[in-house]
């Protein structure tokens, strides 16, 4: 299958397609799945904090003074 009809198949651009090749290309499906693994749960966390401090300044603004 081409690369470009891979791509449309599926939703993304060339160039996600070409970044993520470069970054897990050579890796077993073991090893690919344990690093999306922690990239995700990294992302998780960041999403995490940034939820947290969002709550933590609609609180602060919300407050009458």
């Amino acid at each position: 299958m081409e690369t470009g009809e891979l791509c449309r198949r599926h939703g993304i651009t060339k160039g996600c397609f070409y970044r993520w090749k470069g970054k897990f290309g050579g890796m077993e499906v073991s090893e690919t799945v344990a690093r999306v693994e922690e990239e995700n749960r990294q992302l998780k966390h960041a999403v995490a904090e940034l939820l947290l401090n969002q709550r933590a300044l609609q609180a602060v603004v919300s407050k009458k003074w």
